[in-house]
């Protein structure tokens, strides 16, 4: 019931003793050690069917140079890797599988609808890949964790990966080749780590595919240094770091989505200036990258205060956590107290974080 790796130049041919074949039900123990990873294989020689539940079975595949998705069949003389949570045991049926023939394997990617679809991310680097790695929609998913995201398989320091990170999970693993969701909401983003290998990786390319073409929706690749849109015919060159680095993919109905794209902080110009009944104030709230291109969605805690020339407090516009975006405030010219305010000038001033913008309003009567 057990799988074993065996380094070889050649094809090699294994002969079994008849005597020590085995054609009854096998039990076969799967252990919780500290990454949760066992390595099996069939002990029948024909196919059969995997009763392991909703995990992932990842097989290498030598001609690709790859992990692909088993499915739920365990071929024989192959070795899967299958990740558990805890110490369990699968029951394996001695009754052949006959899995259909001649038929193409579905396509990893597709789009149903906005709230239904995936895309597949393809990391091409020195002559190998990684291929299966799928975000997107279902309907068949729940909120967090859900059977449809697989861990990502074990990996060799020589090969570079793509993965999705979910250290939120909890799980005993933080890395996925799956993140499929079940709400869609405009403005989606999916994080995508890339751990590159020892070798130069000069030439590493991620390519999309599955992107629809023109809408409903629009993907857009952002690293710490730019936002470019995504077509099925792009290749993105990843920014090559030490270890692991990050990108932001983002999902958006809006096809002019990179113009938009919150870039560094602002508070416009209060307008209309002088006013006589309401002044409008737009600032804007920037996306933060970390040193190693991860997004931080924290919150900004945002003030926008008006104060007259004594430096007194007249209306406090906003004061709570507010994420990245471009948005709007109003000061309609009253107190506190609200009460209308006499004409004159008074400064506006926009604190977030360590950020702080200054403004004049002229207010006529």
């Amino acid at each position: 019931g057990r799988g074993y790796w065996r380094k070889s130049s050649n094809p090699l041919v294994i002969s079994i003793d008849p005597s020590r074949r085995i054609d009854s039900n096998v039990v076969l123990s799967l252990s919780k050690n500290k990454y949760g990873w066992n390595q099996i294989a069939s002990p029948y020689t024909y196919a059969t069917v995997w009763n392991g539940g909703p995990t992932t079975l990842w097989r290498w595949d030598g001609v690709a140079q790859d992990f692909v998705d088993a499915g739920s069949i365990l071929e024989p003389w192959q070795g899967y890797w299958v990740l558990t949570d805890v110490a369990k045991t699968v029951a394996l049926s001695k009754i052949p599988a006959f899995p259909a023939t001649g038929m193409a394997k579905a396509s990893k990617s597709f789009f149903a609808a906005k709230t239904d679809w995936q895309v597949q991310a393809i990391l091409s680097d020195n002559g190998s890949q990684d291929a299966d790695n799928i975000f997107g929609f279902s309907h068949d998913a729940t909120p967090g964790y859900n059977h449809l995201n697989r861990p990502e398989p074990p990996r060799m320091e020589s090969s570079s990966y793509l993965f999705f990170p979910h250290p939120e999970w909890k799980r005993t693993v933080s890395e996925y080749a799956s993140d499929i969701r079940r709400f869609w909401q405009d403005g989606s983003i999916f994080s995508v780590g890339i751990s590159r290998s020892s070798k130069n990786v000069a030439c590493a390319k991620i390519t999309f595919s599955g992107v629809p073409e023109d809408g409903p929706l629009y993907f857009f690749y952002a690293t710490t240094d730019s936002i470019i849109p995504l077509t099925a015919a792009t290749a993105v060159q990843p920014i090559v770091r030490s270890g692991v680095s990050y990108a932001t993919v983002f999902v958006s109905e809006n096809k002019n989505f990179v113009a938009t794209f919150p870039r560094r902080f602002a508070m416009g110009t209060p307008f209309p200036n002088p006013c006589s009944y309401k002044a409008t104030i737009k600032y804007v709230l920037p996306y933060r990258f970390g040193p190693d291109g991860s997004l931080d969605q924290s919150s900004y805690q945002v003030s926008i205060k008006v104060f007259d020339m004594m430096g007194r407090t007249v209306r406090e516009l906003v004061n709570h956590p507010q994420g990245a975006g471009i948005y709007t405030t109003f000061w309609d010219g009253k107190s506190s107290s609200l009460h209308r305010v006499s004409a004159g000038n008074y400064i506006c001033i926009m604190t977030a974080g360590k950020y702080r913008s200054v403004g004049r309003i002229t207010l006529m009567r």
